[in-house]
């Protein structure tokens, strides 16, 4: 049962492990700079953080579009009953 738990956190340690050399990779080889306009504000940051907050502004986006759904179904359920 130890030797189990063992292997399961082991596969834990390198899983985390293995994401974080995945991310400073993905960090290091899209260090360029590029620039973002928006009306009348410029800002130049890399690439590998603006496609991480791209990434990040998606997932909070997709929560809030599923809560908004599902409390849009609740309300539904309500009126049905």
């Amino acid at each position: 049962m130890e030797t189990n738990q063992s292997n399961t956190n082991n596969l834990k340690l390198f899983s985390v492990l293995l994401l974080l050399f995945l991310l400073v990779v993905f960090a290091v080889q899209n260090s360029n700079t590029m620039e973002i306009k928006l009306i009348f504000w410029s800002l130049n940051i890399p690439l590998a953080i603006a496609l991480f907050f791209a990434f990040f502004a998606g997932i909070i986006v997709g929560i809030l579009a599923i809560k908004l759904f599902f409390k849009k179904k609740e309300n539904t359920e309500q009126i049905e009953k």
